[in-house]
C-alpha cells in the first residue's frame, strides 16, 4: 500500500514537473516572438504576450525596461513610466536611459527629470575618478546612439534576415554613422589631434568614442589613424581597440588583417576570419595587444 502511494505520488510529481518545464519552455519561445514582434512593428501584440509572460514568470530589469520602450513607442506614456520605475528599483540606472530613441516621447514630460538626475547621478558614482565626467556623460549620449541602432540591426538578423527591414534600418544607422563620426573627429580636432584619454573620460565613454571613429568611412579612419595608434601607444586607449582599427583599415585597402578581429559571412552563412598575413604568427601578434587566443 505504502508502495502504491509513492508510486502515485512520483507520478504525480512528473507530471507537475512535465507542466513546470513545458510551461517555462513556452515562456521562453514567447519571449523570443515578443521581440520579433515589436520588431516587425507589431509592438501592441509584444505587449499583450507581454501580459502573459509576465503572469507566469514575473520580470526582470531586462523585460522591465524594454516594456517600458514599448509603451513608450505607442504613446502610452503612464505605462511607460510605470515599467521604467519598475526597471529602476530592479537596480537599472543606465546612461543608455538618455540616449535611447524609443523613451524619446518621455523626455518632454516633467517625471523625466527625476529620472535623468537619478541616471546621471549613478553615472558620476561610477566614473568618480575621471577627470572629465561632463564630457564623458556627453560621449556616452552620442556612443549608445550608435549601439542601439546595430543591436535593432543585429537582433532582425538572429530571428531571421528581412531584407526590406535591415535596408531600412541601415539607411538609419549609416545617417546616424555620419552624426557621429562628425561629433568625434570634431572633438578629436579641437583637442590637438588627440583622442581623449581614458583617465579623462573612462572606460565605457572610452569604448564609445573608439568606435564612433571606428564606424567612420575609409577616409575619416584613414585619416585618423595616427591619432589611434598615438593613444594606444601612450595608454590612452585600450589596445585591443587598436588592433580592430588597424585590421579594418588593411582590409578596406584590399590587404590581409594581421589580428584576426574582422570576420564575413561565408556562402553558408557562417562567420569566418578574413584572411590573415602570416596566420601562424596571429595569436602572438594578438597576446601583444592583450587579445585572447583564437
Amino acid at each position: 500500500m505504502i508502495i502504491l502511494k509513492i508510486k502515485k505520488s512520483l507520478k504525480w510529481l512528473s507530471i507537475i514537473l512535465f507542466y513546470l518545464t513545458s510551461n517555462k519552455v513556452n515562456s521562453q519561445i514567447r519571449i523570443e516572438t515578443i521581440d520579433s514582434l515589436d520588431i516587425y512593428g507589431n509592438t501592441n501584440k509584444a505587449l499583450q504576450l507581454t501580459s502573459e509572460y509576465i503572469s507566469v514568470n514575473g520580470y526582470n530589469k531586462s523585460l522591465a525596461y524594454n516594456t517600458a520602450c514599448r509603451y513608450a513607442k505607442i504613446g502610452n506614456i503612464d505605462s511607460a513610466f510605470i515599467f521604467l520605475d519598475y526597471a529602476m528599483k530592479l537596480g537599472l540606472k543606465e546612461i543608455y536611459f538618455l540616449a535611447d530613441e524609443d523613451l524619446k516621447i518621455l523626455r518632454n514630460e516633467d517625471r523625466w527629470k527625476p529620472i535623468e538626475m537619478v541616471v546621471i547621478d549613478e553615472f558620476n558614482k561610477k566614473n568618480s575618478s575621471i577627470l572629465k565626467p561632463e564630457l564623458a556623460l556627453e560621449i556616452c549620449k552620442m556612443g549608445f546612439k550608435d549601439q542601439n541602432g546595430r543591436q535593432k540591426i543585429l537582433r532582425i538578423e538572429q530571428i531571421g534576415e528581412n531584407k526590406s527591414t535591415l535596408d531600412s534600418l541601415w539607411i538609419i544607422q549609416n545617417k546616424q554613422d555620419s552624426i557621429n563620426s562628425e561629433y568625434i573627429t570634431t572633438l578629436i580636432d579641437h583637442n590637438s589631434m588627440l583622442f581623449p584619454s581614458i583617465s579623462e573620460i573612462g572606460y565605457t565613454a572610452s569604448r564609445l568614442a573608439f568606435l564612433m571613429l571606428q564606424h567612420s568611412n575609409y577616409d575619416v579612419r584613414k585619416k585618423y589613424y595616427k591619432t589611434i595608434k598615438h593613444a594606444m601607444e601612450n595608454n590612452h586607449l585600450e589596445k585591443r581597440y587598436f588592433a580592430m582599427y588597424l585590421d579594418r583599415l588593411l582590409i578596406d585597402e584590399g590587404k590581409k588583417q594581421l589580428y584576426g578581429t574582422q570576420m564575413q559571412k561565408n556562402k553558408n552563412g557562417n562567420l569566418v576570419l578574413f584572411p590573415v598575413k602570416r596566420k601562424f604568427n596571429m595569436n602572438r601578434r594578438r597576446s601583444g595587444l592583450g587579445l585572447v587566443k583564437i
